[in-house]
């Protein structure tokens, strides 16, 4: 149970790394803002691949998800993804945009998921009743997706720094991204599994 519990949890920052393995496409975004309000903007229509073509990358591989639960969970997650840029300074090639993200809190959804659903999933173990490993992943993933898509959920705002680095062209603002960034993208939920893991 334990390493389907991670796994799950996992699949959220694993769908953000995803980000930095897509090829990018070229792009009008003369400053850096444009940018990152189009890569926010895109995320938040759920369309993952077009956020992509706004992240530097040297490779060309596709998003690929492990399985419909799995793509339902990320794209909800970034569908509920608000932002509102602070400030931007551009340095030659290299340029930061100082930005609010919001999103749902996933750190809070993670801590009642695991006071609801422990109990249950306890009690089976104890009774000797068998317990499916797809059963329970499948338990997990759907108790994700409906927190998320409450429409009360609680929602956390981080201040993240986004760096950005001038295309090979010179032509346009592509981000170049970082723990903090993927971080702030999945409600803290990154920095929630190094806690989990320090304990």
């Amino acid at each position: 149970m334990k390493l389907t519990f991670k796994r799950s949890l996992c699949l959220l920052v694993i769908t953000a790394l995803f980000l930095s393995l897509i090829g990018c496409a070229s792009t009008s975004t003369s400053k850096p803002d444009s940018a990152v309000s189009g890569f926010f903007d895109a995320l938040k229509k759920e369309d993952v691949n077009s956020a992509a073509k706004f992240v530097k990358t040297d490779s060309k591989n596709e998003i690929s998800y492990k399985n419909a639960d799995e793509e339902k969970i990320a794209k909800a997650v970034f569908s509920k993804l608000d932002y509102k840029i602070e400030s931007s300074v551009v340095k030659g090639d290299t340029a930061t945009v100082n930005a609010k993200v919001t999103t749902v809190d996933l750190v809070k959804i993670t801590g009642n998921m695991i006071s609801d659903l422990l109990p249950t999933l306890m009690a089976k173990a104890l009774s000797g009743e068998d317990q499916n490993e797809a059963e329970t992943e499948k338990l997990i993933n759907q108790y994700f997706t409906n927190s998320i898509n409450d429409p009360s959920a609680m929602k956390t705002t981080t201040d993240v720094t986004i760096n950005l680095v001038k295309s090979e062209d010179k032509k346009s603002w592509l981000i170049d991204p970082n723990d903090d960034l993927l971080n702030a993208m999945t409600g803290n939920l990154q920095n929630a599994f190094k806690t989990m893991n320090s304990n």
